[in-house]
């Protein structure tokens, strides 16, 4: 497919100019001022493995993006998975592979946006920077626009829309179990209701990996801390207030009822995650507390009747009740299966079936 491009690519051509290049005596220090100099107008960042992670602040440093807009390359990126998903059928495996298969090759499609996701999350809370020094060109730090937070924000909250985490019925119909001789593959989506493929248990995985990283505590800090610098930026409570407003919505009946219900229910947990972690700031428990109570009130008015969505509101009640009143905390924190880890590069060694035809 030629997704990936042969040679030294611009910031490799830099860093290696900068540690071998060799200056005439007393010209080092100004060649190598040179040399970076050149790196900003060429706009060649440089971030460590360690501050692109999930919990990061700088969008466009990220693994897997595209792209030189995160949040303009989500939207994207969601539209190219929407196609996917319409189109995905057989055609994914070899003739006469077995029907399983389509498990592992369904991963890839459906969280084909997890890493823009990902990427556009981290400018929620969001603060472009680069290893300064002293004589530099450029500023050191820059928050990011109000506007582009929120624009992050209401991606994220569509990607959790039951209408995006929909698979359509004639895949859930075609993905088989697998098969005997076949050994369990974190490559393709786990069930709780197994041998079934389980399509509210992928929503829910993929739901929790989301609201956990917009949720992660030094993000919630970032934003109580920028916020009070500049009142044009989203606070912790707006985002938090988003959260609860766009998942905790009136769901339908049937299939999109039980995909939405599924997120309510990890939205839940992680709130309840953040106010009970002791290594969060006071400011990111506060705020994750206030939005319990505010499903507490939209669950409080219940009925005595037999139904999903009645059983899933009256455990919600009672496990933030539980929560608020620090009697214990409530079972429902348990891990959801993990998200296949689909990287488009596979590291060797990384479990890949030999068998796979």
């Amino acid at each position: 497919s030629q997704a990936y491009s042969t040679g030294t690519g611009l910031w490799d051509t830099l860093a290696i100019r900068y540690a071998y290049t060799q200056f005439p005596e007393g010209q080092e220090d100004a060649g190598l001022l040179g040399v970076v100099s050149e790196m900003f107008a060429k706009e060649a960042e440089f971030i460590t493995n360690p501050d692109n992670g999930a919990a990061g602040s700088y969008p466009e440093a990220s693994h897997w993006d595209n792209g030189s807009d995160a949040v303009a390359d989500l939207a994207r990126v969601m539209d190219v998975r929407r196609y996917l998903l319409d189109h995905f059928d057989q055609r994914a495996i070899k003739p006469g592979a077995p029907l399983y298969l389509l498990n592992r090759r369904f991963g890839f499609v459906y969280l084909y946006h997890r890493w823009a996701l990902e990427a556009a999350t981290k400018a929620v809370g969001g603060m472009e920077f680069h290893y300064a020094s002293r004589g530099d060109p450029k500023p050191p730090t820059t928050i990011v626009g109000g506007a582009r937070q929120r624009r992050a924000l209401d991606l994220l909250l569509r990607a959790l829309s039951p209408e995006e985490l929909a698979i359509p019925e004639r895949l859930l119909r075609a993905i088989a179990p697998r098969p005997f001789g076949y050994p369990a593959d974190r490559w393709a989506f786990g069930s709780e209701a197994g041998p079934a493929f389980d399509q509210v248990g992928a929503a829910r995985s993929f739901a929790a990996h989301a609201v956990r990283d917009l949720l992660h505590p030094e993000r919630a800090a970032r934003m109580v801390a920028f916020a009070a610098r500049d009142p044009s930026l989203p606070t912790l409570e707006e985002t938090i207030d988003a959260l609860v407003d766009r998942t905790w919505a009136p769901v339908p009946d049937g299939a999109q009822g039980a995909l939405g219900r599924a997120v309510q229910r990890v939205v839940v947990d992680e709130l309840i995650r953040l106010a009970a972690n002791q290594e969060a700031s006071p400011e990111a428990r506060a705020g994750a507390e206030w939005g319990l109570r505010r499903i507490a009130v939209r669950v409080g008015t219940r009925q005595a009747t037999a139904s999903p969505g009645e059983a899933h509101r009256t455990l919600a009640a009672a496990d933030i009740e539980r929560f608020l009143e620090r009697r214990a905390l409530p079972t429902s924190l348990y891990a959801p299966l993990p998200v296949p880890p689909n990287m488009p590069l596979i590291p060797m060694g990384a479990g890949i079936s030999a068998r796979e035809p």
